[in-house]
């Protein structure tokens, strides 16, 4: 993962990944990258670093410096702060205008979809996420949470929880959200609810019904049953097309 060039189907997903608020974390595992590779990545491509909340007395002084028309350099040194806070608080307190390095990056942006023959961002996270999973060996109209769900379960060769396949993927394994109410693990916006239930209706991954373990005294089942998952008859047929692809290369 470290020291490996960047492919453009990598890029792409990574821009979609920032988009769509996922964590660098996750990002980087779906790049098949470092996460000091995604941090490094992500300020050559434009996106914003992270910043600490600031005063209202600060931010007004910005305010006052930045339509007094002075640079950023200096903007940062009469408020005591670094080049970068200073960028970062005229990009979001101040006009589009009076801040070059905010039309630089949707200049780039715009580019880049003419470049691609794309229209929109949305078009882009779809190739982003098309790319990525044919790049992975798997139906191009999968999300990447999906196809990292069949890579998990590839390299497993056993069922899975949900819990356990969560984990490996980096998604949240919370069962509660925050206003207190139950949250499915592996939860998506598709058919089913979950990413798993997606994958079922389309028969690359099947659910297993497996029973707790039994009792040490009475030798049978405490009654507790646990749903496993694993690859379906499509995605099996998928991995040996594949394995034969290498064979005959």
């Amino acid at each position: 993962m470290n020291g490996q060039p960047w492919l453009p189907a990598e890029e792409l997903l990574l821009i979609a990944g920032y988009e769509d608020g996922m964590q660098p974390a996750a990002i980087a595992e779906l790049c098949r990258h470092s996460l000091a590779a995604v941090y490094q990545k992500k300020c050559i491509l434009g996106f914003p670093r992270r910043y600490p909340r600031h005063t209202k007395s600060v931010i007004a002084k910005a305010k006052r410096l930045f339509r007094q028309g002075l640079p950023d350099r200096v903007i940062a040194e009469r408020l005591g702060l670094s080049h970068d806070q200073a960028k970062h608080l005229r990009s979001t307190y101040c006009s589009p205008r009076c801040n070059p390095d905010v039309d630089a990056k949707r200049r780039g942006v715009a580019k880049q979809l003419k470049t691609l023959g794309l229209t929109s961002p949305t078009q882009l996270r779809s190739r982003a996420y098309r790319l990525f999973a044919i790049a992975n060996g798997w139906p191009d109209d999968l999300r990447p949470r999906e196809v990292q769900i069949l890579n998990v379960l590839a390299r497993s060769g056993v069922p899975m929880t949900a819990l356990e396949i969560a984990t490996a993927i980096g998604a949240n394994t919370s069962t509660t959200h925050r206003t207190g109410s139950r949250r499915l693990i592996l939860c998506g916006n598709g058919p089913g609810g979950t990413y798993t239930a997606s994958l079922m209706r389309r028969g690359l991954v099947i659910g297993l019904a497996n029973a707790g373990p039994a009792c040490k005294t009475t030798g049978k089942g405490c009654g507790q049953r646990k749903h496993l998952y694993t690859l379906g008859p499509l995605a099996l047929a998928i991995l040996q097309e594949r394995a034969c692809a290498k064979q005959t290369a």
